[in-house]
């Protein structure tokens, strides 16, 4: 059985007593998650806000699209609680939404690291005088937990545009130092992150696949192109040949495809413009 509420800026989705609807396969584990359909850019503020509402109607997980307006170091996983009250650091208050909401966040951001002097260090960033030997600048998915600890990074291994503006290109040396494994388990689900563009790389694909990974939280900010090239059409695609649950978040200014989609199925799936600016009192006549 499957329950749905649907809203133009969010996809709220519960799988119960089923075999094909966020189940994992594996584990026969069902967990509820959300999807944010924003603009381009979205704040701290707006994760913060997003998962509140996330929360009130029972989500587990809530994911972003990619580009969120961070950009800054954030820590290395561990089990320290993040949450400082009455902080305005974008770590700090999205730690707290996620242990005030009991709530997973995935959300992604530039995470600048300083360089290690014998880590590749011919892809050090040099000039910036917070990192006085330099920086690597990573496009990243992070996930903050309900004791409002960093779980997990995910560094982009196949960049795009962002290659031209100072994004560095991570090695699998560089994830390591870093710690950025990518995978977690939650909930009783082995999960797998990937943005945008690594859709596209069948090694992170099929490296998820050996690992009996079958839940991929996917940020995106991909636009669409032909009417065979959408991002519902790829992420369909992708699912079917792994064998995944796909739970992704589009930026609502080019991109289509948030959504989940299972074993070649579109389970549930919106594209609205009209929430760009996002604004929750604008965009959630919800149905069920």
């Amino acid at each position: 059985m499957l329950a749905a509420v649907y809203s133009s800026s969010f996809i709220w989705f519960v799988a119960l007593n089923s075999n094909f609807v966020l189940v994992n396969a594996r584990e026969q584990t069902t967990y509820l998650a959300a999807t944010a359909q924003v603009g381009s850019n979205y704040s701290p503020e707006t994760i913060v806000f997003v998962a509140q509402n996330a929360a009130d109607i029972g989500a587990q997980i809530v994911v972003f699209p990619e580009n969120a307006d961070i950009n800054q170091r954030y820590p290395s996983p561990s089990d320290e609680d993040l949450c400082v009250r009455d902080s305005t650091d974008p770590v700090n208050l999205v730690a707290c939404a996620s242990k005030d909401n009991n709530i997973y966040i995935v959300h992604t951001l530039a995470d600048s690291q300083p360089c290690a002097p014998t880590i590749e260090p011919g892809l050090c960033f040099k000039g910036n005088s917070a990192y006085p030997d330099g920086y690597y600048s990573f496009t990243a998915s992070v996930v903050f937990g309900p004791e409002g600890n960093l779980i997990t990074k995910y560094y982009k291994n196949n960049l795009f545009t962002e290659a031209m503006l100072g994004a560095t290109q991570p090695t699998q040396k560089l994830s390591e130092h870093f710690n950025a494994t990518g995978t977690f388990v939650a909930l009783g689900v082995e999960f797998g992150l990937a943005i945008c563009n690594d859709m596209n790389d069948r090694k992170l694909l099929q490296k998820y696949a050996d690992l009996n990974i079958e839940d991929i939280l996917y940020s995106n900010s991909w636009e669409n192109s032909q009417s065979q090239q959408t991002m519902e059409s790829i992420l369909t695609g992708i699912s079917h040949t792994y064998g995944l649950n796909v739970v992704a978040a589009s930026t609502s200014d080019g991109g289509s495809g948030s959504g989940v989609y299972s074993n070649g199925e579109i389970l549930i799936s919106v594209f609205d413009t009209s929430c760009v600016n996002f604004n929750f009192e604008e965009c959630s006549d919800a149905f069920t």
